[in-house]
């Protein structure tokens, strides 16, 4: 049994009583190429669907690791942001202990220059105590020496000799003077220095 096709893409038994007014009213050869080539364009719109398809689902498969890749990364850019973020408030506690540690030296080295200040004005205080009481008490030293110089220095301009009695009254005459007044005054002040005029000869 032999199976044309038909128009309408009825199959008919060529064995059957009108199977020949069935093939009369067949297609012509024109219109069968036409629908070959209908099917045939129809085929190749397939194929490019069907590779469209195909390239779609590619990219979406690219798409998909690529989405996957970032999520990761998201993953991992979390657990970084965490632990930057741990580390940013350990860095923010050490700098406020330092902090705190440098206002505690500033604070001491206030005090230690305060310290040190009272020190310094104690030792200025203690040393010119000091002087003041080495210096008065060599003062009658000092006082004794001078009298004495002034004196000494008067009788040698008066060209007093060394064998008057003169010599040996300065000291009780210190005595007498220190007892008179309380601020010593050299008696070498109160005598002219000027030696005498020497006198003519031809008047004695």
């Amino acid at each position: 049994m032999r199976r044309v096709p038909f128009e309408l893409g009825r199959l008919v038994d060529s064995d059957s009583d009108d199977s020949v007014e069935e093939i009369s009213q067949m297609p012509s050869p024109g219109h069968a190429i036409e629908a070959i080539q209908h099917m045939v364009v129809l085929e190749n719109h397939v194929v490019c669907s069907v590779k469209m398809l195909e390239e779609r689902a590619k990219e979406l498969a690219e798409a998909k690791d690529e989405a996957e890749q970032l999520r990761t990364e998201a993953d991992q850019l979390k657990t970084e942001r965490g632990a930057m973020e741990r580390e940013l408030v350990a860095r923010e506690a050490d700098l406020f202990s330092a902090r705190q540690r440098v206002s505690e030296l500033e604070e001491l080295l206030r005090k230690e220059k305060e310290g040190r200040s009272e020190e310094v004005q104690r030792s200025y205080e203690e040393g010119a105590k000091y002087a003041k009481n080495e210096l008065q008490a060599q003062v009658p030293e000092i006082q004794e020496k001078a009298y004495t110089k002034g004196w000494k220095s008067c009788l040698a301009t008066l060209k007093v000799p060394l064998t008057s009695s003169v010599w040996t009254e300065i000291p009780s005459m210190k005595r007498r003077a220190s007892s008179s007044s309380s601020t010593h005054v050299p008696l070498a002040k109160s005598v002219d220095p000027t030696p005498p005029a020497p006198q003519d000869p031809k008047q004695n």
